[in-house]
């Protein structure tokens, strides 16, 4: 999070490019594009209980 806060100072006070800035300060330049969206606890929640009920398919958890 800091890092992502520290792209858009530096990008206004040097004359460079986002991806050069992002680059430098060792950020992925899609943490800087997005914002991340406001958590929704009552759609968490009915998406466990969905988890719950559903049979899990593909590569076995391990300790199973």
């Amino acid at each position: 999070m800091q890092r992502r806060v520290a792209v858009l100072p530096a990008m206004q006070d040097h004359p460079i490019s986002q991806r050069r800035v992002c680059v430098l300060i060792g950020v992925d330049p899609k943490t800087v594009w997005r914002e991340r969206p406001p958590d929704n606890p009552e759609i968490r929640l009915e998406m466990n209980k969905i988890a719950e009920k559903r049979r899990r398919f593909g590569y076995p958890l391990p300790g199973r």
